[in-house]
């Protein structure tokens, strides 16, 4: 995400849909809290949540939708 910062920071976008991890797939990951608060910063608002659990009902990654 931060490759795309300087895209975020006023290209005119209202709204953004990302992937959130819950769970470190991938070495070196940053936390999921880490992307919504870099979207955060670049004013824009987590509008919709939908999240996809295992079968243990634990929650493994969610679509976000941000919007300014």
């Amino acid at each position: 995400m931060e490759s795309a910062g300087a895209l975020l920071d006023g290209a005119g976008f209202l709204g953004v849909q990302i992937e959130i991890n819950f769970m470190a797939f991938y070495e070196g990951q940053d936390p999921w809290w880490r992307c919504v608060s870099y979207l955060e910063e670049r004013r824009f608002r987590l509008r919709a949540l939908h999240v996809a659990y295992d079968s243990t009902r634990s929650a493994m990654y969610a679509d976000a939708l941000f919007s300014v």
